[in-house]
């Protein structure tokens, strides 16, 4: 077993520094301005429902610095040691432009929906899994960044007996904490962490990336041809309900795919492993 794959398995989440490169960080950075046409130095700009999630989340998905980091060696390298393996696929997933919390935008005072990505209801039989969201910025722990309960993690079966198994956590014993991150870290969590964002009480945007990495399913044709063609479409998936993409469909209109290199084009399924 590895050394990022023992930190998960006993506190339920580890954080790798140095993941990618600055290069790689502005480039997404500066995608996130303009994909959702605010501006670093207005910040009344930061509060644009529609555009901009009260959670923060940004419709986003395609463009070619989110595949740079994607497809970045190093990143990969950190899911292959959690799993034991090289042959992944990578998540296709957003973006996170968290506003601070002020009383003129109310929605956007958010505290956080701590939660399982796991379904409890099938616990203790839930097959290893990770979630995982890249630094964008450096974040502070009272940046309304990633936020964990891992003393629920530790005693999850003593939890569940207590108070079910309900997606979103009982928090009446129980805390979170606040994981500080720099510019280019990458915290990697299990799924059956109850976790989420806390309330950002700066006077700067929460920045990141949501990244994740699993085993291949290359057995599955059909999920395998939703992926290649969300990515040559410039669209989220289609049957994740949760993700429905920018309204104002930027990326289909770009129409080109963003390039991929051979480890991108097998982390996306093109090709085999």
């Amino acid at each position: 077993m590895s050394e990022l794959r023992r930190q998960i398995d006993e506190q339920g989440y580890v954080v790798v520094p140095g993941v990618v490169p600055k290069e790689n960080i502005d480039a997404v950075v500066d995608d996130i301005w303009k994909h959702t046409g605010a501006d670093p130095d207005r910040p009344e700009t930061w509060y644009a429902p529609g555009r901009i999630a009260g959670t923060g989340m940004v419709e986003m998905y395609h463009y070619q610095s989110m595949w740079n980091n994607r497809q970045y060696e190093g990143a990969h390298r950190v899911f292959a040691e959690i799993f034991g393996t090289e042959q992944l696929w990578v998540s296709l997933d957003r973006t996170n432009l968290k506003p601070p919390s002020v009383p003129e935008h109310p929605d956007y005072h958010h505290k956080g929906f701590t939660h399982w990505d796991a379904d409890l209801e099938k616990y203790p039989d839930v097959p290893f899994g990770v979630q995982g969201v890249l630094a964008l910025a450096d974040t502070t722990a009272d940046m309304g960044g990633f936020q964990c309960a891992p003393d629920i993690y530790k005693n999850l079966p003593a939890y569940i007996e207590k108070y079910g198994r309900s997606r979103q956590a009982n928090l009446t014993e129980y805390s979170v904490s606040p994981i500080p991150m720099n510019a280019g870290d990458m915290v990697i969590w299990t799924t059956l962490l109850a976790h989420g964002n806390g309330d950002n009480l700066t006077d700067r945007p929460r920045l990141a990336q949501y990244i994740s990495m699993g085993p291949a399913r290359e057995s599955d044709e059909e999920l395998r041809e939703q992926r290649v063609a969300a990515w040559q479409e410039n669209r989220p998936l289609a049957y994740r309900t949760a993700f429905p993409g920018d309204p104002r469909g930027i990326e289909q209109a770009r129409g080109k795919p963003a390039e991929l290199t051979p480890l991108g084009r097998r982390l996306l399924g093109i090709d085999r492993w």
